[in-house]
């Protein structure tokens, strides 16, 4: 029985008014608001444990062909090369801080594919951290630029694909879901967060995932971080 939102104000004010059948009413209400409230906690319950059971076993969870890995880096960074895990104050475990490379890809981790796979994607965080003046964060497949995401302390933080992904078979998205706070690391600086999705069309035996930067000073000064990768439409984790 849903609860009249009338009666549960009039409850919440105060009691010295109500009446048996009001507490008979709002008993029945609760009574019915928590066999509800239980459904949806045991089905929520089951999806979760089919996630996780996925998860552990390293199959997709979402219907797509080959396995999937998922990587929050809060037990390492096994599999990276150019970086390791560490706990960034404020954010937490993540892969970095990255520091400047001239742009080139020193971070990466290859990704053997599914044969069956018609497409591998690629989807992580991407913080962008404190005193970074027009510097880039560059992501790259396969040793080739797929875009950028270039931070100005002053005026905010873009992305950029790079020309020529339809003939490549890749598309690339970037959302910056924060932009201009403070997240983490320097209190002195402001900071942004992108969220970036990659899909590879046909990607072969392997794929090659690459990160570098244009950042020019030391990472206690400004940096990039990467958490939460997830790659689907592999054959080995």
């Amino acid at each position: 029985m849903p609860l009249p939102l009338a009666l549960l104000r009039r409850f919440l004010r105060g009691t010295d008014g109500a009446i048996t059948v009001e507490y008979v009413v709002l008993a029945a209400g609760i009574t019915g608001l928590s066999v509800a409230a239980y459904g949806s906690v045991t089905d929520g319950l089951g999806a979760l444990a089919g996630t996780v059971e996925g998860e552990i076993n390293g199959t997709a969870s979402d219907g797509a062909v080959g396995k999937t890995y998922i990587e929050g880096f809060r037990s390492g960074a096994d599999g990276w090369s150019g970086a390791e895990a560490t706990d960034m104050m404020g954010i937490g475990e993540v892969l970095g801080p990255i520091g400047g490379s001239g742009g080139a890809p020193t971070v990466s981790r290859d990704f053997v594919t599914d044969p069956d796979a018609a497409k591998a994607t690629f989807q992580f965080d991407l913080y962008a951290m404190d005193s970074l003046d027009r510097e880039s964060g560059v992501i790259y497949i396969d040793g080739k630029e797929v875009g950028r995401v270039t931070r100005n302390h002053l005026k905010g933080t873009t992305f950029t694909p790079a020309e020529g992904l339809a003939e490549r078979g890749i598309i690339v998205r970037a959302e910056i879901v924060d932009d201009d706070i403070q997240l983490g690391g320097s209190t002195s600086w402001r900071d942004a967060l992108s969220v970036i999705s990659i899909s590879v069309k046909d990607p072969g035996d392997t794929v090659n995932f690459g990160f570098g930067s244009t950042a020019d000073q030391g990472v206690g000064d400004e940096s990039f971080a990467i958490d939460n990768f997830v790659a689907t439409g592999l054959r080995d984790l």
